[in-house]
């Protein structure tokens, strides 16, 4: 390690070193020719290699201890800062592979297809037999790959991990998807869609049951996250009560890259072919890498036609995965770095402030350890273990996730005072109303007038509810099931 051995400190700096001389090159390259900071192009990265590799292998980071390689990243940046191709352009190599992969898999839907069209009609005696090869052919059924979408409903997202056989991402540049992803997260009455991508983290078990829809079972769920917002979307989680309850934030590597706006230089250069070609050579195959357990061969059914397909497995059946395993040497480096983080996790202490990020800092180390592995070995990572300079990596950008989370806390502090102070604007008019009008009620629209903007205030509408629903969740208030008016309950806040 290349920082004090005796502490762990934040580094606002990128570890661009971090990253094997090839695809570091190509990460420059691009972030010269976008003019962006070069920490954009390279967290896309390290989330393409993420998806590519989630379902396919988890990492022991000793003993018992094994991470899932669910890999979260959010970045803020302005509007016109040309994030959209920062998030395009790595991600090519996994839509070829996907457009590939589903190629192959057309033959084989057509040929079951063709078996399903030939059971219509026929002798009435063997209709039992035709119904249950009619289930066995549609059990055989291949659904198109799908690595990763652009937007869904936590909903949704249960019943693809189900039907991806576990494994899947959400990546998205739009702001509003960002929002609305993130506004059901904190939303009331929100923890059945945290449930979904906490599990999809840990990869506990996710039991989905629903009278009016399909009900699904994912045995061992992982989901990456790539989101890509405007430092507005930031809003998300200072706005939250729960996110950093239930350690969600914890989890997420949140980082507004460095704003380039006016200071761009302008050229007409592009990422040299060779750089672009090696990066596309590498990422394909990284996502074609074997998996431990096995697949449906596709090609050879389609050919050998069984009379009875084998089903296509769903994430409801276990998965045998790659086991990347440390060398000695990283286990050791990774231990010391364990060893750091202990103390300060105490209360009072560095990391002790943002213990939620802190106690996860070491596995998050281990998780991107495995992803920088991979890159440093992209035809072959599932064969070696995880070696020390690839340890060495991810201890850098962990130092870089600890510097963000700081960010944040920071800007969290200042929220939770901005919220405080607003709470109590709001509790005071009510306990004013109560002694104006001789009764506990107060309408809705009383509260909008006085606080709404443009008013004799500035309180945006959506932030009067959001702050009204922290007072009942208090208790200190009762909103109406209407929620034309609001009773209050105390004259104390608390």
């Amino acid at each position: 390690m290349s920082q004090d051995p005796t502490t762990l400190e934040p580094r606002g700096d990128f570890p661009m070193k971090a990253l094997p001389p090839w695809c570091r090159q190509y990460v420059d390259a691009l972030a010269h020719v976008l003019q962006v900071d070069a920490a954009m192009p390279a967290l896309v990265v390290l989330g393409a290699v993420a998806i590519a590799i989630q379902g396919k292998a988890d990492v022991q980071v000793r003993g018992d201890w094994i991470e899932r390689l669910a890999y979260w990243v959010l970045m803020g940046v302005r509007s016109g800062t040309r994030k959209s191709s920062s998030l395009k352009i790595p991600f090519s190599p996994l839509i070829d592979y996907m457009t590939e992969e589903n190629e192959r898999r057309r033959a084989y839907q057509e040929a079951l297809q063709r078996d399903l069209d030939g059971l219509q009609g026929g002798p009435r005696g063997e209709a039992v037999e035709r119904a249950a090869r009619k289930r066995a052919i549609e059990a055989a059924m291949p659904p198109p790959l799908r690595l990763f979408t652009t937007d869904a409903t936590m909903e949704a997202l249960t019943l693809k991990l189900y039907e991806q056989t576990g494994s899947f991402a959400i990546v998205t540049d739009e702001p509003t998807t960002v929002e609305r992803i993130m506004g059901g997260l904190y939303s009331r009455g929100a923890g059945s869609n945290l449930s979904v991508l906490m599990h999809a983290y840990t990869g506990t078990p996710i039991v989905r049951d629903r009278v009016t829809s399909d009900s699904a079972v994912v045995r061992e769920p992982v989901l990456s996250l790539v989101l890509v917002g405007q430092p507005g979307v930031f809003d998300a989680f200072t706005n939250a009560v729960n996110l950093n309850d239930v350690g969600f934030v914890g989890r997420l590597l949140a980082v507004r890259p460095t704003d380039t706006l006016g200071s761009r230089e302008i050229h007409k250069d592009t990422v040299p072919v060779n750089l672009r070609d090696a990066y596309q050579k590498h990422l394909k195959s990284i996502c074609g890498a074997p998996r431990r357990g096995v697949m449906p061969d596709v090609e050879h059914l389609v050919t050998a036609r069984p009379e009875i397909p084998p089903p296509w497995p769903t994430g409801e059946k276990r998965m045998e995965r790659h086991l990347l395993r440390l060398t000695p040497a990283a286990e050791s480096l990774h231990m010391e770095v364990e060893r750091l983080i202990e103390p300060m996790l105490k209360e009072g202490a560095k990391l002790g402030e943002i213990s939620a990020f802190g106690a996860k800092l070491s596995g998050l180390i281990a998780r991107t350890a495995a992803i920088l592995h991979t890159l440093r070995h992209p035809t072959d990572w599932w064969k070696e273990p995880i070696d020390k300079p690839a340890m060495e990596g991810a201890i850098e950008i962990g130092r870089y996730a600890y510097h963000h989370a700081y960010l944040y806390l920071a800007e969290q502090a200042q929220v939770d005072e901005a919220t405080n102070k607003d709470l109590r604007r709001i509790h005071a008019f009510l306990v004013a109303q109560k002694k104006k009008t001789g009764t506990s009620n107060t309408k809705m629209r009383v509260v909008h007038q006085r606080f709404s903007k443009g008013k004799r205030s500035d309180i945006e509408i959506d932030r009067i509810h959001m702050l009204l629903g922290e007072l009942e969740e208090r208790g200190m208030i009762q909103i109406g099931e209407d929620r034309k008016a609001i009773c209050l309950l105390s004259l104390t806040l608390e």
